[in-house]
């Protein structure tokens, strides 16, 4: 797409602008033009959403094994913000939630607990209790005078560094929380590694409502399942 400067009317292209009239049309001329391109970028964005979350509803609907549907949906989930690591918290009929799934491209690892009380002293319980997501661009750097506190536990005993994370509540029909997607440390590229978590990336607006709609998906399925 390209604006000419020219004398001619014949040429197909975005904008013509005669070279007397550069200084007064050309900067409106680019400008329009870049507001375009961001238009069609932005609903080209819209457009694969829907397909790639359109894929994923088709994708969950057909596995008939629990922990398999949750281990699709938080590779899912990961693949889609481009997420390093991630766990999915079932809530249990205890006011605890349990530690269901959880994947890291980094560092292989198990859980080390079972399960954690739906309170402030983690962000999955925090999230779990308030029924509110948390995006956080360095758990690190949360004041603390904040009303929910990270569990750096993990990162002390592995070495690995939680940098961002993003926790989204998973909810019933009844807009109940069933569960939490927690989804770690944003990169340029899934599948690879970190090599230097300084790299790592936080997690914008588009990346949260994505996980968003993964969220409720995933809920819908794993109702269905039940």
């Amino acid at each position: 797409r390209v604006v000419a400067i020219t004398d001619r009317e014949d040429l197909d292209c975005f904008e013509l602008v005669r070279p007397d009239e550069v200084f007064t049309r050309l900067p409106r001329a680019i400008r329009n033009l870049v507001e375009l391109e961001r238009l069609r970028a932005r609903v080209a964005q819209e457009r694969q959403t829907v397909q790639y979350l359109n894929q994923i509803g088709l994708a969950l609907s057909a596995i008939t094994d629990r922990q398999e549907l949750l281990e699709a949906i938080l590779l899912h989930s990961r693949e889609a913000v481009k997420a390093d690591g991630g766990t999915i918290y079932l809530k249990g009929h205890d006011d605890r939630i349990y530690f269901s799934a959880a994947q890291n491209d980094t560092l292989e690892f198990e859980p080390t607990k079972s399960s954690m009380p739906i309170d402030d002293n983690s962000l999955a319980g925090f999230v779990a209790s308030s029924n509110e997501l948390l995006n956080i661009d360095d758990v690190y750097k949360v004041p603390a005078d904040a009303p929910y506190q990270p569990n750096l536990k993990f990162d002390e005993a592995s070495g690995y560094r939680t940098r961002s994370m993003l926790l989204v509540p998973m909810r019933d029909r009844d807009h109940g929380v069933i569960g939490v997607l927690a989804l770690v440390n944003r990169k340029p590229h899934f599948g690879v590694p970190i090599a230097d978590f300084s790299r790592c990336l936080p997690f914008g607006e588009a990346h949260v409502a994505l996980a968003g709609s993964i969220a409720s998906q995933a809920a819908v399925a794993l109702e269905n399942y039940r």
